[in-house]
């Protein structure tokens, strides 16, 4: 089936170029902006807004999650689902995956990412370019690794929470709900929910 990318953003056209690169076929973006409505990306419409999905037929093409925002994203994804519509895994042809993960649905794997075995991501996560999960990672639902990241072996990363750009993480770390690790941190220690960490090594900042 074509897929159909919610969202016309940077990380809509990142997900369109995976998809593309294992030769399937895209339909083109829906996207609340009026100004990018009608216009093109990538040479792929960008037909209406969102809300419009339900105009669609859920027979006929699949759905790809054009979001950056984890909890955005979540809100998205189970609207899609519980419209009926397939949202797959969507893998960029040069990144690298072990056969013996588990991956959820609406989860995307971009170019250069490394996952290896026994790893498990939850639906909706993004694993962004050029990051590295190492064995025996997990991952909960609507997590974002993003660009040049390393979890180390074993860590855990709860709902939501999102991985600053080259960020590493000690082996056998707990990072937990809802929390942002910032861009370059090192963690040496568990995070706990809704907090922000930041620095070498990794301190809370803040509350969220």
């Amino acid at each position: 089936m074509k897929l159909l990318i919610l969202g016309a953003g940077g990380h809509a056209k990142v997900l369109a170029e995976s998809w593309l690169s294992n030769g399937n076929e895209l339909l083109g973006f829906l996207d609340d902006d009026p100004e990018k409505q009608k216009t093109n990306i990538l040479g792929f419409t960008v037909y209406s807004a969102l809300s419009k999905l339900r105009d669609f037929d859920n027979h006929d093409i699949s759905i790809g999650l054009g979001i950056g925002n984890n909890k955005t994203r979540w809100e998205i994804y189970q609207n899609a689902v519980s419209l009926g519509y397939e949202i797959p895994v969507v893998q960029h042809i040069k990144s690298i995956v072990s056969v013996n993960i588990v991956i959820g649905m609406g989860s995307v794997v971009f170019a250069g990412a490394i996952i290896n075995t026994c790893a498990i991501i939850g639906e909706a996560s993004i694993i962004n370019t050029g990051a590295i999960i190492e064995h025996d990672c997990v991952l909960g639902n609507a997590v974002h690794i993003s660009p040049g990241a390393k979890l180390a072996g074993g860590v855990y990363v709860g709902d939501f929470s999102w991985i600053g750009m080259g960020v590493t993480i000690n082996e056998g770390i707990k990072i937990g709900r809802n929390s942002i690790i910032g861009s370059g941190a090192v963690v040496i220690s568990d995070i706990p929910d809704k907090v922000i960490a930041v620095g070498v090594p990794a301190q809370i900042k803040r509350q969220r």
